[in-house]
């Protein structure tokens, strides 16, 4: 009986989202359940599953809309690309909101599709749904008003167009850079669950000494960790932020510390740290070059100073197994000359490839494998040609 109101529960939220999504469906909502008979079986595959409603929603509405899209003539689906490429996002939803009549202007696809975009978007933002799951949703109709097949509708090949769509930018190596715009290639590779985690912490005085709690619920840290209530005790009281670090390395050796305060002050083990500012490094590098378009300048120059600080920092350490099984105190060499050349350098694809290789040297310093392997799929176009890769990340190459 719980199950079956859990279910009813998860129905209305996902009909809700289903409901903002498809706002603009040409018929009255109540006969999308008509014309897709098939909807209810497949949100109790979903709940069964336990995907998210929003989730659930995004995908429905993907199919639903592909199928509008894909019996439109061709002149149809080339009248909604033309003016979904002119669509002024924040002004439609004014619009929407407002009911404007300008929205008479538009085809009904282009406002199926352009709110569903906005929406979709949205729930992104707020977690509701991840990027990839974005992606996918918005690859799947882009591909569709191509006339592409749904074998056909890549990310790859579709994500490109929303970027023209929405005014991204292109990386370009200076602004005079007028070379060929590079289609997107984009990682299968997803972000994995590394072997650490940051958690935002305060502490508290009990009975038994100083415990730490997780700031967003107030729950205690239960993970095994070395740190010492000596190294608690250090720690500032005042100190706006306290991160709580936990890694556990390649060798199955546990290191922890807390970083505090603004100015990131190290309490515990630097092996912690340093695995904590690789993470951050990487993400931040990956978030700034895949997925993003460029030019064949901006990415030669991005692969030449990227390379050639790789070089030398491999040359420096003596090897790759060096590199991994650096000191603490040895790690720091890179990253301060990488930063001085990267706040040096004059072009935006310059300054990436100098992000670029210091997120992978810091990755194979970090002791931890899965970060490391995703640092090398995410990072590998901009460092080495095809056949050229290191034998020591060929434990990584699936392809």
């Amino acid at each position: 009986m719980f199950d079956f109101f859990k279910h009813l529960q998860y129905r209305q939220k996902v009909h809700v989202s289903l409901c903002a999504l498809l706002m603009f469906y040409p018929k009255p909502f109540k006969e999308l359940k008509q014309d897709y008979p098939g909807i209810k079986d497949v949100i109790r595959g979903y709940f069964k599953d336990g995907t998210g409603p929003e989730t659930a929603a995004v995908s429905i509405a993907g199919f639903i809309l592909t199928d509008i899209l894909g019996k439109l003539d061709v002149d149809s689906r080339e009248r909604v690309r033309d003016q979904l490429s002119g669509l002024d996002i924040p002004q439609f939803r004014a619009a929407v909101v407002n009911s404007h009549e300008s929205l008479n202007e538009l085809m009904t696809g282009t406002r199926m599709v352009g709110l569903a975009f906005a929406l979709a978007d949205s729930f992104r933002q707020s977690k509701a749904i991840d990027q990839f799951e974005f992606d996918h949703f918005v690859s799947e109709i882009l591909g569709t008003l191509q006339g592409k097949s749904k074998e056909q509708r890549t990310s790859e090949r579709t994500v490109g167009i929303l970027h023209e769509a929405f005014g991204i930018s292109v990386i370009l190596d200076g602004d005079d850079d007028a070379s060929e715009v590079l289609p997107l290639q984009l990682s299968a590779i997803g972000r994995p669950d590394f072997s650490g985690i940051r958690v935002n912490v305060r502490l508290e005085d009990t009975p038994t000494g100083i415990a730490m709690l997780r700031v967003e619920d107030g729950q205690p840290i239960t993970d095994r960790r070395n740190l010492k209530q000596e190294d608690l005790a250090r720690v500032p009281r005042d100190a706006e932020k306290c991160e709580f670090v936990n890694l556990n390395s390649r060798t199955g050796d546990n290191y922890s510390c807390i970083i505090a305060g603004d100015d990131s002050e190290v309490f515990g083990d630097g092996r912690a740290f340093w695995w904590a500012l690789a993470e951050v490094k990487v993400v931040l590098a990956d978030s700034k070059v895949n997925g993003q378009r460029m030019t064949a300048n901006a990415l030669a120059r991005m692969h030449f100073e990227a390379r050639t600080m790789w070089d030398i920092a491999v040359e420096q350490s003596g090897s790759i197994g060096n590199m991994r099984d650096a000191l603490v105190l040895m790690r720091n060499a890179h990253v301060e000359v990488i930063n001085k050349l990267s706040n040096d350098a004059n072009t935006e694809a310059a300054k990436l490839g100098f992000e670029i290789v210091q997120a992978m040297i810091l990755a194979t310093e970090s002791e931890d494998e899965k970060l490391e392997e995703f640092a090398f799929h995410r990072f590998r176009r901009f460092l080495w040609k095809i056949g050229e890769e290191p034998t020591e990340f060929h434990v990584y190459c699936h392809d």
